[in-house]
C-alpha cells in the first residue's frame, strides 16, 4: 500500500485504526486546536512535546514515517533557507562569529522552532488527509461552516469545490508524472541545471497538464449536469457520522494540550 510514497499527497489510506475511525469533525477541531497552540507558543520544550505527539499519532494510525518524510520533499528547501535566515539574522548572545556571519544562541533556537513548526503543520495536515476520506473531510468542513450559511454565504458550493479539488489532486499528480515520462521518452533532459533547459522542461509539463485539467473539468461538469446537479439544491448524505466516547476523549485531550500550551 505504501510502495508509491511520492503520490500520497491528497490520498486517503483506508486502514482500520483508532485515528481513522475518529469523527472527522473531531479530527478537524483537534487539528485546529493543536496548530493554534503550536503557533502561539515559542517554547522549544513545547515544540518537542508536539513532535513526540505527532510521532505517537502516526504510529497509532499505522502510517510509516517514510510517508511523512516524503511529504516534506517539496518544501525541504523552504525549510532550509528559512532556518538559515533566522540563524544568521537573529540578534542575541553571540556563539560564533566569522566576518559578517554571526550565529547566536537565540538564532539557533529560533531556526529550530521555525523548522519544527513547519514540519508539525505539514505532518498534522498530512495526517488528516491520510486518515480521512475526501467525502468525510468535506462533510466535516461543511458541518463546521454551516453557521455561516445563515449569513447567506455559499457553504454548500464551497464544500463541493473543496471536494472536487481534493479528488483532483492525485489525478493531477499522476497526470504530471505521465506527461514527464512521455517527455523523457521524447528525449527531454530533466537533469540539466541550465536555466533555459529547466524553464523549457517546466513548460513542457505544465502546458499539457493545464490542458488535460481543463478537459477533465469540462467532462466533469457535463457529467454533473446529466446527473441532475443543481447549484443551491438541497444535498443529503449517504452515511451520517456519529459522535462516540472516544471522540470526546480525544477532543478533551486536545483541548487540555491547547490550554497548557496557551498558559505556558
Amino acid at each position: 500500500m505504501f510502495q508509491n510514497y511520492k503520490s500520497l499527497i491528497g490520498y486517503f489510506l483506508p486502514l482500520n485504526t483508532v485515528i481513522h475511525n475518529l469523527n472527522p469533525q473531531v479530527k478537524l477541531i483537534c487539528m485546529i486546536l493543536l496548530m493554534s497552540g503550536l503557533l502561539i507558543n515559542y517554547n522549544l520544550a513545547i515544540i518537542i512535546i508536539y513532535l513526540f505527539l505527532l510521532l505517537v499519532v502516526y504510529k497509532t494510525a499505522k502510517i510509516p514515517l517514510s510517508v511523512l518524510y516524503n511529504s516534506f520533499k517539496p518544501i525541504i528547501w523552504i525549510i532550509f533557507f528559512s532556518s538559515l535566515v533566522h540563524l544568521f539574522t537573529t540578534p542575541g548572545e553571540p556563539l560564533l562569529s566569522r566576518g559578517f556571519l554571526n550565529i547566536t544562541v537565540q538564532g539557533i533556537q529560533k531556526s529550530l522552532i521555525l523548522s519544527s513548526r513547519i514540519i508539525l503543520i505539514v505532518g498534522f495536515t498530512m495526517l488528516i488527509s491520510l486518515t480521512t476520506s475526501p467525502v468525510n473531510l468535506v462533510e466535516a468542513i461543511s458541518s463546521l461552516l454551516k453557521p455561516f450559511s445563515w449569513l447567506g454565504l455559499p457553504v454548500n458550493q464551497f464544500s463541493l469545490m473543496l471536494s472536487l479539488s481534493l479528488r483532483f489532486l492525485p489525478v493531477i499528480y499522476e497526470e504530471a508524472e505521465r506527461i514527464k515520462k512521455a517527455q523523457l521518452a521524447r528525449g527531454a533532459n530533466f537533469s540539466s541545471w541550465r536555466l533555459k533547459n529547466r524553464v523549457n522542461n517546466v513548460v513542457s509539463i505544465v502546458i499539457p497538464m493545464i490542458y488535460s485539467a481543463i478537459i477533465r473539468a469540462d467532462d466533469l461538469a457535463i457529467a454533473m449536469e446529466i446527473r441532475g446537479y443543481k447549484v443551491g439544491g438541497k444535498r443529503t448524505r449517504l452515511k451520517e457520522t456519529r459522535f462516540l466516547f472516544i471522540d470526546l476523549v480525544i477532543l478533551l485531550l486536545s483541548l487540555i494540550i491547547f490550554i497548557i500550551t496557551f498558559l505556558l
